[in-house]
């Protein structure tokens, strides 16, 4: 009962980042009317009309995106009984040297801003999730074809993986100085909820020639992962206690920007996020889990075709590998403090220009180092205001790793009452076999202007 229990619960910690920061993810959305959302990629971008907002308690802003760098299209194959699986060799074949899949699911639980005199304070807590994984083609043809009777070995030494959940206390305070200038900043306290990364990554296989016709395979491995929080406890069969919901570990992250208006229509702006951002984790909530030395399996690659009665499950092959494993690689758990690196310094620079009192274009460039490498994006929007009570959002990005997308959204405000829903790309709702992501934002908050209290 206890496994299962714990089992239950890592896959709990894997889904919520799968399926649940603004500065995490491309710039859609800055310029728009949404003050929170400017701070949060701009910590000097408030408006002059602002006075204050609350957002509504886990109703603020809920996101939900990602990005991978192969679509649905180069992963799967339609069977003969008319499903589609996973294709490896197809994955392998259209791959290059590196692919990602990254997903990082925000929720905003509270929020609040105040405008006193020529200074605005903000307030938020929120929960945050990055799960990023990094894999090659050798990986790929591996997982298809095991080694076969290659003379060659295999070698997987590029593959990467991170998730990261942590709630984030943050408090920013941005000032107008005179002469078109705005400069702010905000402080991020950070409390770990679980962590999982991969320190070290170095597996080698070869075909035993001598082993014909099962095509055994030496395998050297050097494995090691740092786990922390939830992770550390669930992924230790002898760690009893139970997941702790006041998280473990704390860190420390800073965002700095600044606004210039040279004239009524052009501003321009330049910020930097997520500077520090990592956490320390004590030896009694952080673990090293790792596996050293060279052992022998069997594997031919997965059958995943489905109506292929001469197959075992893919459950049952899952389960062959995975005790294989166990058997030829014990794993052994070490307490370890460690620090954890976040997602690395962001840098966003833009322009707006207001060509009429209702509408409004923005140019943005972002620039985000994570644990693959440097992540860009180039957006351009659009912002049209037919009312008071409408604005309506349109956009273009590119990304190095997401390739074209198209966003759209709405922000609808009747009173104080001001609710929003953006979309960073409606191509995956159109073609979802060829988008290469995706990105909702949806949420309620309270605003009040400062010129006519609505």
């Amino acid at each position: 009962m206890q496994q299962s229990m714990r089992f239950i619960l890592l896959a709990y910690y894997v889904l919520v980042s799968f399926y649940t920061s603004p500065a995490q993810n491309p710039a859609f959305g800055l310029g728009s009317r949404l003050t929170f959302l400017n701070l949060a990629y701009n910590a000097a971008s408030f408006s002059n009309n602002d006075k204050w907002y609350i957002g509504l308690p886990l109703l603020h802003s809920v996101y939900i995106g990602g990005n991978s760098t192969l679509s649905l299209r180069q992963m799967l194959t339609q069977g003969n009984d008319g499903r589609f699986y996973l294709d490896f060799n197809k994955m392998a074949t259209d791959s290059p040297s590196l692919n990602e899949l990254r997903l990082s699911p925000s929720l905003q639980l509270a929020t609040v801003g105040i405008r006193i005199g020529n200074g605005f304070w903000s307030l938020g807590l929120a929960l945050r999730n990055q799960v990023q994984l990094g894999y090659s083609p050798n990986l790929l043809n591996f997982l298809a074809n095991g080694n076969g009777n290659t003379d060659s070995p295999i070698m997987l030494n590029q593959e990467s993986l991170t998730a990261q959940h942590y709630l984030d206390a943050s408090i920013g305070y941005a000032r107008y100085l005179g002469d078109g200038i705005k400069v702010g900043g905000r402080l991020h306290i950070l409390r770990s909820i679980g962590t999982l990364s991969l320190d070290r990554w170095y597996i080698r296989i070869q075909t035993d020639e001598q082993s014909f016709p099962t095509y055994a395979l030496n395998t050297s491995a050097e494995v090691s992962v740092a786990a922390t929080g939830a992770y550390a406890i669930l992924l230790d069969s002898n760690d009893m206690r139970s997941v702790s919901p006041l998280g473990y570990g704390t860190g420390i992250a800073f965002d700095l920007g600044a606004n210039y208006r040279i004239n009524p229509r052009w501003a321009f702006l330049l910020s930097a996020h997520n500077l520090g951002n990592f956490l320390f984790v004590s030896a009694a909530d952080a673990k090293r889990i790792y596996t050293a030395g060279t052992g022998q399996i069997t594997f031919e690659g997965f059958s995943l075709e489905p109506g292929n009665d001469k197959a075992a499950t893919l459950d049952d092959q899952v389960n062959d590998l995975r005790q294989q494993l166990q058997e030829a690689f014990p794993i052994a758990v070490q307490p370890s403090k460690v620090q954890i690196n976040l997602l690395g310094p962001a840098i966003t620079i833009g322009a707006t220009a207001d060509w009429t009192p209702y509408l409004r274009t923005a140019f943005f460039l972002q620039a985000i180092s994570d644990h693959i490498g440097l992540r860009q994006h180039l957006n351009t929007s659009l912002f049209w205001h037919p009312n008071r009570t409408i604005e309506l959002i349109g956009g273009i990005s590119w990304g190095n790793r997401s390739k074209l997308s198209i966003g759209a959204g709405m922000v609808l405000q009747v009173g104080p009452i001001r609710w929003h829903i953006l979309s960073e790309n409606i191509l995956l709702a159109i073609n979802p076999v060829t988008a290469r992501s995706g990105g909702i934002r949806i949420g309620i908050s309270i605003a009040v202007n400062q010129k006519n209290g609505r």
